[in-house]
């Protein structure tokens, strides 16, 4: 009986600091497991920094993106343990773009790759010859090789030409004698002369 009782005690004492250090484990982890981190989310190139108490990759991208569908790859996996200074790598899905958007759009790219003006904005009339496939036209006004934007003043559509020829001569009053292709541009070979403003690019 004796030996039974000391045998209990020296469990007790045995087990005693084991159990204790167990709890402290357990209250650390889970004080670990509430801090902040501050992660950095890059999606589809874009990065933006959070802080969040989330353990793993998943637990983190759940909330921003509930629909999985939209998700094509996460990497670290999300399985992966979250701590601070991570950078998670996500790809989506394109967003369609309203048919709207998407034109006012290229109209602002176009515009915004459009040459600067290298001369005063002139004006006059254009007619056309058959002469070349290419855009161009001929020009008493400039040089050969100048490049000139024209727009037709009724319509506002534009053409970018080359001048490659001399003409037409002056005292036709015709400014730019623009060549089939070019003049196509601007409007239908019926109309014969329209008016038009143009400058060196």
């Amino acid at each position: 009986m004796e030996f039974k009782k000391r045998t209990l005690i020296l469990t007790v004492i045995f087990l005693a600091p084991l159990l204790a250090g167990l709890i402290y484990l357990l209250t650390t982890y889970k004080h670990i497991d509430a801090q902040v981190k501050t992660i950095s989310l890059s999606v589809n190139g874009l990065s933006t920094e959070y802080t969040t108490t989330a353990q793993t990759v998943g637990e983190f991208i759940a909330p921003l993106y509930p629909d999985r569908d939209k998700i094509v790859s996460v990497f670290p996996s999300e399985s992966q343990p979250l701590t601070s200074g991570d950078i998670i790598f996500l790809q989506l899905k394109p967003t369609a773009v309203n048919r709207a958007v998407a034109s006012n759009l290229k109209t602002a790219i176009e515009k915004s790759s459009e040459p600067e003006p290298k001369s005063p904005v002139y004006q006059g009339t254009a007619t056309w010859y058959a002469f070349g496939e290419g855009m161009n036209a001929a020009s008493t006004q400039f040089p050969k090789g100048t490049r000139l934007r024209v727009m037709a003043v009724n319509s506002n559509k534009i053409v970018d030409v080359v001048i490659n020829d001399y003409g037409p001569e002056k005292w036709t009053g015709v400014a730019l004698d623009l060549n089939k292709p070019a003049f196509m541009k601007l409007a239908p070979l019926g109309a014969g002369k329209i008016k038009i403003k143009y400058f060196i690019i």
